[in-house]
């Protein structure tokens, strides 16, 4: 698991060069702006003499030995200064930690970086050191506690510990520990949820959020929404069709009725296994002969036509009949046309329509799906009749979908 870790890029080596530069906030103004002036002024002043050691590091060790050594050790000296006046500072203990590493005594590195912690979880540098010690020791879940502490007291550190965690998902012994992480996070996890789904190899975010759903704490529909959409792209549809799943409960493949929300009365579905409505003309609503029915309602165009809605289906190759009842309730009504067009280069497969003049009408036919046709887009195109002075309006419902023997 060391290793996967390792590949993944935990262990960065940017890491070891960051806490060196990560400024620690300090509770005196002047020794953070001026730490030299402000020892001048008040000799014993701890703040003081914890910024003096972090400037000392900060500026950049320099290139030959000697000089590093002679660089730390004046840090060093300065942190020992601080730590004598204030016991409570982290910063000065950290950096004797580098100290003690550099001399090669790890078990008083290991002390002393384990203090700086324990007097303060929002220094970040020793966070950082932290998770580096953690998966030296190969102690996954040690060091992801650590990633969770550097997000959760520090915003700022999410730009470089996103994408670390994000690349590790590709190994999957890890999805596992870092769903635990994201499970239990806080401040952070909804942002790094959208930065999952984004940014992350598709098919490993989806291992993560279907992890998460099994943990009781699925992603919201805002973050599956990016993923699904990377993932229909990429061409992986039962992907897709999974995360999918976790928004709409009644979603199943291989189930017609299931996915085609003929009473279009599910709420909160995502395109584009739920249904994109064209808003120019379609919404959902009550049926006007039916307070309380649910129904599709659609301007139907002054002229021509227009899609009013259309969604993804994954359905077998075969011969399936369709039904659905409709009514025009404004104007002087139009046609209804059914089309599935396969979702590879965009060919009709098959078409059913019928006129809809009437406050009550059916539309019933049989749609065929060709072989290597296995994702379908299914479109409800509204088109205007050909005398129409009046666009008119009508509510569409109970649309089925069925397998047929032909």
């Amino acid at each position: 698991m060391r290793k996967a870790l390792i590949r993944a890029g935990i262990v960065l080596g940017a890491l070891v060069l960051a806490w060196l530069s990560v400024a620690v906030t300090l509770s005196n103004a002047l020794a953070a702006a001026a730490p030299s002036l402000a020892l001048q002024i008040w000799p014993g002043h701890a703040a003081a003499h914890a910024r003096a050691a972090d400037t000392l590091i900060g500026a950049g060790l320099p290139s030959a030995a000697s000089e590093q050594r002679a660089r730390i050790d004046q840090a060093a000296r300065e942190a020992a200064a601080a730590l004598r006046r204030d016991p409570s500072l982290a910063g000065p203990a950290r950096i004797l930690a580098l100290q003690a590493a550099l001399q090669g005594n790890a078990r008083r590195s290991e002390r002393l970086i384990e203090y700086s912690e324990r007097m303060s979880r929002r220094d970040i540098p020793t966070q950082f050191w932290l998770i580096e010690n953690r998966v030296a020791a190969n102690d996954v879940r040690g060091a992801l506690r650590h990633f969770g502490i550097a997000l959760q007291v520090a915003p700022s550190t999410r730009e470089v510990l996103f994408p670390v965690l994000s690349s590790a998902l590709t190994h999957a012994d890890l999805v596992g520990p870092i769903a635990d992480l994201v499970h239990r996070g806080d401040s952070w996890r909804s942002d790094f949820l959208y930065h999952v789904s984004q940014n992350a190899d598709p098919a490993s975010a989806g291992s993560l959020f279907l992890t998460l759903a099994r943990l009781g704490t699925p992603p919201a529909p805002p973050h599956l929404q990016g993923l699904i959409e990377r993932l229909v792209r990429g061409g992986n549809f039962t992907g897709a069709a999974r995360i999918y799943a976790l928004v709409d409960r009644r979603w199943r493949l291989n189930d017609p009725p299931a996915q085609l929300d003929g009473d279009f009365a599910r709420e909160g579905d995502l395109p584009p296994f739920g249904w994109e409505l064209n808003q120019n003309v379609a919404w959902r609503g009550e049926r006007p002969d039916r307070p309380g029915n649910p129904s599709l309602l659609i301007n139907m165009p002054g002229t021509g036509e227009d899609w009013a809605a259309h969604k993804l289906l994954l359905l077998p190759t075969g011969v399936y009949r369709l039904s659905a009842s409709y009514g025009v309730f404004e104007g002087q009504g139009g046609a209804l046309r059914v089309e599935i067009s396969c979702s590879r280069g965009g060919t009709v497969a098959a078409v059913v329509s019928a006129p809809a003049n009437g406050p009550v009408g059916t539309l019933s036919g049989v749609l065929a799906i060709p072989p290597g046709c296995t994702q379908q887009w299914l479109t409800i195109q509204a088109i205007a009749a050909a005398d129409a002075t009046v666009p008119a309006k009508l509510w569409l419902d109970n649309l089925g979908l069925a397998r047929s023997a032909g």
